[in-house]
């Protein structure tokens, strides 16, 4: 099992975040690293978004670009703070911009820049999470 710090190096995690319910709903997503947290980009409109906001709680597994997670991969928990200031979000897409470079800038077009219409998911291990 990965520890939180080393999904990080992870190219694709899966995240879930949970309805009111309480049933999961997991993602592919993009990470990085930066300051003992982690960053997923998104959304704002993004059903991830409206999760996080109603519950913080989040769990996250290597997985493939498709989603496949490993049948045997133990999910890390998470805690998760979305983040919609436009320069708090530009701070924090750096290391995403760093990790992914031309990737990155070609799925973000021309807004790899601009914050307008995205959220950063700023993750922080959760209780019982190894860093």
């Amino acid at each position: 099992m990965p520890s939180f710090a080393e999904l990080g190096d992870e190219t694709f995690v899966s995240l879930t975040t949970f309805r009111k319910s309480g049933e999961g709903v997991p993602t592919a997503v993009w990470v990085a690293s930066t300051g003992g947290a982690l960053v997923v980009i998104t959304q704002e409109t993004a059903g991830k978004v409206k999760r996080a906001r109603n519950n913080p709680r989040v769990e996250l597994v290597p997985c493939s670009v498709s989603g496949k997670v490993d049948p045997d991969a133990i999910p890390v928990e998470g805690s998760v703070e979305v983040v919609t200031e436009p320069d708090r979000i530009v701070e924090l897409l750096r290391p995403l911009r760093k990790k992914y470079g031309l990737q990155f800038r070609v799925m973000m077009g021309s807004d790899d820049k601009s914050p307008a219409g995205r959220a950063i998911l700023l993750i922080t291990p959760g209780a019982g999470a190894t860093t």
